[in-house]
């Protein structure tokens, strides 16, 4: 699909170091992915978390966690509480905060990270 295709784009973006490009096919993943899927498609939920990724790397911390919080939203939605990919999110939720030196709500998603990393083991 387009929003795959761009998805990957943004990918190889990433991994050129070319940040500005890599948001704008994130941004346009997220779009097309909505708009063909649904906004509560966990592919969107994918695109989400590669954009607050791409976020992270141009410390637009801010946005990042905006875009950790809705892929968290629909994972958690369309998965369950318990999927690893509510995990997945939850640690890079951690990490910001941890980052942004708000410890307290750092040890709380990445403790809830942590439950969640046991439960499939």
């Amino acid at each position: 699909t387009v929003g795959t295709a761009l998805h990957n784009v943004a990918s190889v973006y990433i991994k050129m170091k070319h940040y500005d490009k890599a948001i704008s096919f994130c941004l346009e993943a997220v779009r097309v992915r909505k708009i063909g899927m649904g906004e509560d498609h966990v592919d969107v939920a994918s695109s989400l978390m590669k954009l607050g990724t791409v976020y992270c790397a141009t410390e637009k911390r801010e946005f990042a966690l905006m875009a950790f919080r809705e892929a968290l939203s629909i994972r958690q939605n369309k998965l369950g509480m318990r999927d690893p990919g509510v995990g997945q999110v939850l640690g890079h939720i951690g990490v910001l905060h941890f980052e942004e030196g708000e410890n307290l709500a750092a040890l709380v998603s990445l403790q809830d990270a942590l439950a969640i990393a046991r439960l499939s083991e």
